[in-house]
């Protein structure tokens, strides 16, 4: 068994290979790939596409109904990342050249365990958990989790590849995975509408699980190496999830403090800037294993500079387009989404939001691979982060509605950029001047960005709070209850 996996390179660990991969990996057409620029141009251009599905979503659906779409995503995507760390373990033993290809096989193995006990651990609790809902339909959650789940067992080699900075091989095999969120996903959703979107993803990614990421050799199930694996990989999982969780807890926050029709308007915002931040955490994927390689060949504090170069250039670089686009927002959306143009201040506010986030989202695979203490610090870090959000969309909401809740979404982003300097200077990657230097730098953007923001914004945050109160003891909106985020509501009805 070993010497047959000795005898084999991470490219032919799938069966991509036996169709043809390596003689297109030879052919000097394709020899850009090879480039980190081409998967960064790639996946963004591959993002804007999939980003028609969150663009046509809004146009066909109502609101209420657009947040049962939403929860939706939410479910596939976390279950996408159900690999229990495996990927960041890729990072740890493959990124310094630890690695080899038996481990790869073994980690492509647990992907599959992972896949088929999840399945049939945790989605017919989920379905019978959410049968009840009027949110999301039975049928339509579990398609979106098996779905999530096979795209967690085709990710395997992308991860591998990208680890052993086979950029070549990452590129090519990770926008033929993301591809199916573009034009299948969006003829899914025209088709059959969320149902029909969920089951394109499904099959999309099924066919390549089995296609790519079948291990090469033997497929003997060793329980005990998988279970070292997982148990090796878990306190990195738990900080990378929880990183995915508090991306999402803004929705669930709102889903549960506002009514149906008015979660539906927060998440038409939140969708928006998740696109944004989406697109930031797949290109630094090309990124960030160079620069974590960087640092452990670097004495400590050696790259404080390039890490801090990358961020406020970064920052520059999703800020100077927003603060230029946030005048013309407002007519694009009554425009392109007059069902959603209630979500109009909510939405400029989240757009501004999702610049610290896109920022931290390029930032954390860093800090996570480099932490030896994982449990502990996911605690230190995130907890403060989702004790602001939620107590900031919480208080916000009762002041200001969903303009409070999208407020609070600001301050907690806010608050995880500095708690993550700080983690850079304890981790030896910042040095204390580039740590305070990052902190002050997002925090005053971020503030000129709220502050141009608020120009915009429909309604004054000071006259806002007070029709909120009135409206909320004495105008009952159409389903005969008073509306839990305050949304003015005769433009509610303006929207029928």
């Amino acid at each position: 068994m070993k010497s047959d996996l000795n005898s084999t390179s991470l490219a032919e660990t799938n069966k991509l290979s036996a169709f043809g991969f390596t003689k297109l990996r030879a052919a000097k057409a394709l020899a850009f790939l090879s480039n980190p620029a081409s998967y960064a141009v790639g996946t963004s251009v591959l993002t804007l596409l999939s980003a028609g599905t969150a663009f046509v979503a809004p146009m066909v659906l109502a609101p209420d109904a657009f947040g049962a779409f939403a929860l939706l995503t939410t479910f596939f995507q976390l279950a996408a990342r159900s690999d229990l760390g495996l990927s960041q373990l890729a990072d740890r033993e493959l990124a310094f050249g630890g690695g080899d290809d038996i481990r790869g096989m073994e980690i492509l193995r647990a992907r599959w365990f992972l896949g088929l006990a999840f399945a049939v651990l945790f989605v017919p609790p989920a379905i019978l958990w959410l049968g009840n809902s009027a949110d999301v339909q039975p049928l339509d959650t579990a398609i979106a989790l098996l779905g999530g789940l096979l795209a967690m067992i085709a990710v395997g080699p992308v991860t591998l590849y990208r680890a052993s900075s086979r950029i070549w091989e990452f590129t090519a095999t990770a926008l033929i995975l993301q591809a199916g969120m573009t034009l299948p996903r969006l003829f899914g959703i025209l088709i059959g509408g969320t149902t029909g979107c969920y089951a394109v993803l499904l099959v999309w990614y099924g066919f390549f699980a089995l296609l790519i990421a079948r291990p090469h050799g033997k497929i003997g199930l060793r329980l005990k190496p998988m279970l070292t694996l997982v148990q090796s990989a878990l306190p990195l999982f738990v900080f990378s999830t929880g990183w995915m969780v508090y991306l999402f807890a803004s929705r669930w926050i709102s889903s549960a403090i506002s009514d149906p029709w008015d979660f539906g308007l927060f998440a038409f915002g939140a969708n928006l800037s998740y696109i944004v931040i989406g697109t930031i955490g797949a290109v630094s994927q090309a990124f960030y294993p160079k620069v974590l390689a960087e640092i452990g060949r670097s004495p400590k504090g050696a790259c404080s500079g390039l890490v801090l170069r990358q961020a406020l250039y970064l920052s520059l670089v999703l800020g100077i387009p927003l603060a230029i686009a946030l005048p013309a927002s407002p007519y694009l959306i009554k425009a392109l989404f007059p069902l959603f143009f209630s979500a109009t201040d909510a939405t400029l506010l989240l757009a501004v939001a999702a610049v610290p986030l896109s920022v931290a989202t390029w930032l954390l695979p860093m800090s996570i691979a480099l932490s030896k203490r994982p449990g502990r610090d996911v605690i230190l870090l995130l907890v403060p982060a989702f004790a602001t959000l939620y107590g900031g969309m919480f208080f916000g909401n009762l002041w200001f509605g969903l303009i409070g809740q999208a407020i609070g979404t600001i301050v907690s982003a806010i608050v995880f950029i500095v708690l993550l300097s700080a983690f850079f200077v304890v981790q030896h990657v910042l040095n204390r001047w580039s740590a305070v230097a990052l902190a002050v730098g997002m925090s005053a953007l971020v503030g000129l960005l709220t502050f141009e923001a608020a120009l915009f914004l429909k309604q004054p945050l000071v006259a806002l709070a007070t029709i909120q109160n009135e409206s909320a003891r004495i105008i009952p909106n159409e389903f005969g209850s008073n509306s839990k985020s305050g949304v003015v509501l005769p433009e509610r009805r303006l929207i029928f």
